[in-house]
């Protein structure tokens, strides 16, 4: 069951990467396009300004949602040097419950801010594209986040050496 999980988070994050690697291309053709207009002693288009920033946004999203999948977010390695195994285990649970909590409690405050944007129906102030869907990536990459943290609670990742068909690396 762990193999299994582990290996759907490794696809999931191999489709966030490449998404990530979209986001960035198309930010980087908005960025040199914005110097170039910019250059040339043109006005700047306010809507690809616009378009960028909420593509920022969906970057960022989906990077820390992808820093979970890939164990890759910061956290103190101190104490796995100093403690013993079982208590580093311990306090990884509890910090992996505290950070699935805050995930969920934001995907409901972007759950809340998704309804509350519907109703109203807001749009961007250039695009006049409907703002719900911005806070919905959010939402979503939350409660991605949430779960994740829970699935490494229960099934955490393999250490190099417990690996199958992979060689112990010499200590």
């Amino acid at each position: 069951m762990r193999a299994k999980v582990n290996r759907a988070l490794g696809k999931i994050g191999r489709f966030e990467k490449a998404l990530m690697g979209g986001f960035f291309m198309v930010m980087t053709l908005m960025v040199f396009v914005q110097i170039t207009i910019r250059w040339c002693g043109l006005r700047s288009f306010s809507w690809l300004e616009e378009f960028a920033q909420y593509v920022y946004i969906c970057v960022v999203m989906v990077g820390a949602a992808n820093g979970v999948t890939d164990d890759s977010l910061m956290k103190v390695r101190l104490f796995e040097s100093i403690l013993p195994k079982a208590a580093c285990r311990i306090i990884g649970v509890i910090s992996g419950l505290l950070c699935s909590g805050i995930a969920f409690y934001m995907a409901s405050i972007s759950y809340q801010t998704v309804k509350k944007m519907f109703q109203l129906h807001a749009k961007t102030s250039v695009l006049g594209w409907p703002v719900w869907f911005f806070y919905a990536v959010m939402a979503v990459a939350f409660v991605g986040m949430g779960v994740r943290f829970l699935l490494r609670i229960i099934f955490p990742p393999m250490e190099e050496k417990d690996k199958p068909n992979t060689p112990a690396k010499a200590q």
